[in-house]
């Protein structure tokens, strides 16, 4: 295995937003909470509009509408609340996440490093690795930080196959 590094990555605000979104948006909690939120609202809508049938088309409570908007604004508003949390948290960072960082893998560690940090760590420091297509690859030394590798960044000759195999050599879970 040879070492391989990067040109010097740099992660825009909408990168970041694009990528961590993206993930948000994949987990189990967030796929469950939608869908029964989603299916909530769909019988409550069900309900009230049978109930109109019945009286008429007359409204006889705003209970219902009431629910079903807020409901809808919670599910839209949702969304909107988590973006700007993770605009806030990329403002944060901003020192750190946009500044130009080379990345190096070598067989026996990863290392990084920029104007503001140096680092190196042993490939068992990285408990995943997580592709976010098409550009991204996201290494995990914990569960709630991770180190943002843009794989356009990747100089030839070196391939995705290349991080692969030295991922896999240290058998590095990958997602």
């Amino acid at each position: 295995m040879h070492s391989i590094t990067f040109l010097p990555v740099t992660l825009s605000e909408n990168d970041y937003l694009t990528i961590n979104y993206g993930l948000w948006n994949k987990r189990l909690g967030t796929r469950r909470s939608n869908w029964l939120l989603g299916g909530g609202l769909t019988l409550l809508a069900i309900g009230f509009v049978l109930t109109l049938h019945q009286n008429h088309w007359r409204l006889s409570s705003w209970t219902t509408p009431v629910l079903l908007m807020v409901g809808f604004l919670f599910l839209v508003g949702r969304a909107s609340v988590v973006r700007w949390l993770m605009r806030r948290g990329y403002k944060k960072s901003h020192a750190a996440l946009s500044r130009p960082t080379v990345y190096t893998l070598t067989p026996d560690e990863f290392q990084g490093q920029s104007e503001l940090v140096q680092f190196s760590l042993q490939w068992s420091a990285i408990k995943k690795a997580v592709w976010v297509q098409p550009h991204w690859l996201l290494l995990y030394p914990t569960e709630v930080a991770c180190y943002y590798l843009d794989l356009r960044c990747l100089p030839a000759p070196a391939t995705t196959a290349d991080i692969r195999q030295i991922l896999a050599a240290h058998q590095i879970p990958q997602q």
